[in-house]
């Protein structure tokens, strides 16, 4: 579990130092903001590919077992703690997108922004944003929050409410 916890904070490191340092504006630096994100994403669900794997080998054709493999046959203390870890990370990942999403395209400070979202992770390995609010506080507080609102909205295809403090 500490394993997967570092992966994903190194991965989460690199990305942001490599987006930090990559050129603004619709060159390269999109693309490399991209693959960062993606590189992320993948080492978050990286554990979905050893739970796809292990179904795969108890249901081989032609091993003489009748019975199915089931997630809730195997599923233990472990088996829900990286499904948490996974939510925990995703949805510390949708928040931190968020955020630097304000910071780059209205030039809003970072630490004059908080987001909380509402979920669905009935289903961890489809996590489901269903409404994001977004606090600005300081000097951020100038933006047009109807214009951010309908960006942010529209990224992430869900409704957003942006408040000031």
């Amino acid at each position: 579990m500490s394993n997967y916890i570092n992966s994903v904070i190194t991965v989460s490191l690199v990305a942001s130092i490599a987006c930090a340092i990559a050129p603004e504006g619709k060159g390269i630096g999109r693309y490399i903001k991209f693959v960062a994100a993606l590189m992320t994403l993948l080492v978050i669900i990286a554990p979905l590919s050893l739970l796809i794997g292990n179904k795969a080998s108890h249901n081989a054709p032609g091993d003489g077992s009748d019975t199915l493999f089931t997630p809730s046959e195997t599923t233990n203390e472990d088996t829900t703690d990286y499904r948490e870890a996974i939510v925990a990370a995703a949805v510390d990942k949708m928040k931190e997108t968020v955020i630097s999403v304000l910071a780059t395209r209205y030039d809003v400070r970072i630490g004059d922004v908080s987001v909380e979202l509402e979920y669905d992770a009935s289903d961890y390995s489809n996590i489901i944003v269903t409404h994001i609010y977004v606090t600005l506080t300081g000097y951020s507080s100038w933006i047009d929050a109807e214009d951010a609102a309908d960006y942010i909205g529209d990224l992430f295809a869900c409704p957003v409410t942006i408040g000031y403090d």
